[in-house]
């Protein structure tokens, strides 16, 4: 199991390219659907961005839904980290900028 991120997906310059058939467009709905059901909504934002680099790089359906659920669970994880420092109470925003370490002469 990889612990590296996937990479983000950018939209294409062109415009998205629909479904080809009805019963793709229905599949789509209902990928969509499923998505948002779960709350998945990085992932539904990015999915038809995703379908389109799929079928341009000729992506295989595993890679595609690797990348897709690579996408939520990095989105995911940056909003636990914001949610975290949120909750912590902290009196504001500190950086390790903020700290005098390397005046110190400790960097």
């Amino acid at each position: 199991m990889s612990t590296t991120a996937a990479p983000p997906v950018h939209a294409p310059d062109h415009a998205l390219v629909p479904p080809a058939t009805p019963a793709q467009a229905a599949c789509y709905q209902r990928l969509r659907g499923h998505l948002a059901d779960l709350k998945l909504s990085a992932a539904a934002t990015a999915l038809p961005a995703l379908l389109d680099a799929a079928r341009e790089e000729n992506l295989s359906v595993l890679e595609a839904l690797e990348r897709l659920l690579g996408l939520q669970a990095s989105a995911s994880a940056a909003r636990r980290a914001d949610n975290n420092l949120r909750f912590a109470s902290l009196p504001a925003p500190w950086s390790l900028e903020d700290y005098g370490f390397l005046q110190a002469g400790l960097g």
